[in-house]
């Protein structure tokens, strides 16, 4: 501890002595020496009053930094203590979790105790019957159907996903009510276990309070906080070639069989009632925030539900603009009816493209961005290749001019590359690795081109008819084929075939020789060819011909085959986070 040192303190001139802090507070307060009085600080005289002051000044600071470090040392000492009480919480948390994940084992429950005998029972039976699908992981899905998080989904694997408003949840609530850690959510054998992180908060099953956890079968409602949740079950499944011309359009293609598509589970959520809110949370993704881990991420097959509503919603505005016109003839709703024309069915397919990428790291932004500079760009690069590619073929089949305009089926061998060297722009970002990626992007490049297409195609209906229902016309029958095949399902396929070529690996293009580029990008060079050749097949009952129907087909098997590659790349990258090994 230092001395108070002396301070000298004059008055006119004349010195009063020698004087230390303490001394000076005390004459001050006695009257002896007054604040207009002069004391030598530092070098300087200054008044008394001014002297005192700074002092105040300084001690008050001095005991504020005392008081400040004091408070981080007694902080610092709880966050130890609290983290230790963590500790020793999660300790005993996963030490019951095993417990009962081993009891869950031993007695599996009933609900699959009765499933594994009506299979048994069906086998007996049926002893001449094979399965052909092998039951892999299984998956789960918890998406809050009434409440402050209403729309809020979550996918639900092999780890476990923590529920709450804190920085660390895996899902993070809106609702004021839930706590900052509030349950944990682990999906096991079919069945969700639930499991009670905050004394606190409100978990509840059919009105009853849950215990430390409890167990929940598919298709139970529960509560947390003020939300209602909704939890769904599902199986991946491995499957093999079952015989038919699907697996031997997957055969020849060199795609995954479609195995055990099931179409009404795939759908089945078109039908369900969805918010704006949840609409909205779904085209969230591509971002930090939106990014899900991989281990986040449920490689069962995806159930899109939002292209529907795009193109019910386009149609309505379409319709509604042609009605519009038909009572009015305003030549100004013609510019709207060949955009809504051209755009309602693309966008809406490739809706269901984004719907159908499960890493959800694509953004919306992008798509937009890739549909139109990649429509574009692949328009300019056809017009090219066709002056590159038509002369050749016409030397080769040695046509005559008049046989020239026969040449239609040759636009799969000029607008199927065109589109491809778009997709070669994106190829090398190291954020799409996925084949789902690809066949999103592909889409959203053919989307692009199949928009300014057919509104080029109106236009010159219009031109040449000098009638607006001849355009509509044009425009409603291009829409239509459109949800069988055409663009945006080709340059989807061409895109998966390409990414699912590279797999991670820095592009070259020997890649593009392999067969697992080859296949699926030939396939779209068929369709396409095959689509605007002259060869008829049939005749259905419409107004166009059952070749297209059957490009549709075999395009949808391609896409189908496609997903489920890409959703098993998902299920590898998960396991290799656990076991790298494998």
């Amino acid at each position: 501890m230092t001395a108070d040192p002396l301070h000298t303190i004059v008055w006119k001139g004349v010195s009063l002595g020698e004087f230390s802090l303490v001394q000076i507070r005390q004459k001050l307060a006695a009257g002896e020496i007054s604040r207009m009085h002069q004391v030598k600080s530092n070098g300087h005289w200054i008044s008394v009053g001014e002297f005192i002051d700074a002092r105040r000044v300084e001690e008050t600071r001095k005991a504020n930094a005392e008081a400040h470090a004091k408070e981080q040392q007694i902080r610092r000492a709880y966050e130890q203590e609290l983290e230790k009480a963590r500790i020793k919480e999660a300790a005993l948390a996963e030490q019951l979790w095993m417990m009962e994940s081993r009891k869950v084992r031993e007695d599996p429950p009933a609900s699959t105790q009765i499933a594994g005998s009506q299979f048994a029972s069906n086998q007996q039976k049926q002893p001449t019957q094979t399965s052909h699908v092998a039951v892999g992981e299984t998956f789960g899905q918890v998406r809050c159907i009434r409440g402050p998080d209403h729309g809020l989904i979550a996918d639900l694997g092999g780890s476990e996903i923590r529920f709450g408003t804190g920085l660390g949840c895996g899902l993070a609530s809106r609702d004021p009510s839930v706590a900052s850690e509030h349950v944990a959510l682990r999906i096991t054998e079919g069945r969700l276990c639930v499991i009670r992180r905050s004394p606190s908060g409100v978990v509840m099953l059919n009105g009853v309070p849950l215990g430390h956890s409890e167990w929940l079968r598919n298709g139970e409602h529960f509560q947390m906080g003020s939300s209602l949740w909704e939890f769904e079950s599902f199986t991946f499944e491995t499957s093999t070639q079952t015989g038919g011309l699907a697996d031997t359009i997957s055969s020849i293609v060199g795609v995954h069989s479609i195995g055990g598509f099931n179409f009404s589970e795939t759908f089945a959520h078109v039908f369900k009632a969805h918010s704006d809110e949840e609409t909205e949370l779904n085209l969230a993704s591509g971002t930090t925030a939106t990014t899900p881990k991989i281990e986040q991420i449920s490689p069962a097959f995806p159930q899109p539900w939002m292209f529907v509503r795009t193109f019910g919603l386009s149609l309505l505005a379409f319709r509604l603009l042609k009605f519009y016109f038909d009572q009015s003839e305003n030549l100004k709703s013609i510019p709207g009816l060949i955009v809504l024309g051209s755009l309602a069915a693309p966008f809406s397919i490739l809706i269901l493209f984004f719907e159908v990428n499960k890493p959800r790291n694509v953004s919306f932004y992008q798509i937009v961005k890739l549909v139109i500079i990649g429509g574009v760009s692949s328009i300019i690069f056809q017009h090219f290749f066709v002056y590159a590619i038509v002369p050749f073929f016409i030397e080769l089949l040695k046509l005559t001019p008049e046989h020239s305009n026969e040449l239609n089926w040759i636009a799969g061998f000029t607008e199927e590359p065109a589109k491809l060297l778009v997709l070669l722009w994106m190829i090398h970002s190291p954020r799409y690795h996925w084949t789902l990626n690809g066949l999103l992007l592909g889409a959203a490049v053919g989307a692009g081109f199949a928009i300014f297409e057919t509104a080029g195609y109106a236009f010159e209906s219009l031109l040449q008819s000098e009638d607006v229902n001849v355009m509509y016309e044009t425009l409603l029958t291009r829409g239509i084929l459109s949800a069988f095949s055409m663009h945006t399902v080709w340059s989807a396929i061409a895109g998966a075939g390409l990414w699912r070529a590279k797999r991670g690996r820095p592009f070259t293009f020997k890649l593009l020789l392999s067969r697992s580029f080859l296949g699926p990008f030939l396939a779209a060079v068929g369709m396409h060819a095959l689509w605007n050749s002259p060869f008829q097949f049939y005749s259905l009952p419409v107004f166009f011909d059952a070749k297209y129907v059957f490009v549709g087909f075999v395009g949808w098997v391609i896409v189908i085959g496609l997903i489920r590659e890409g959703l098993r790349e998902i299920v590898v990258a998960r396991r290799q986070l656990t076991d790298p090994s494998t």
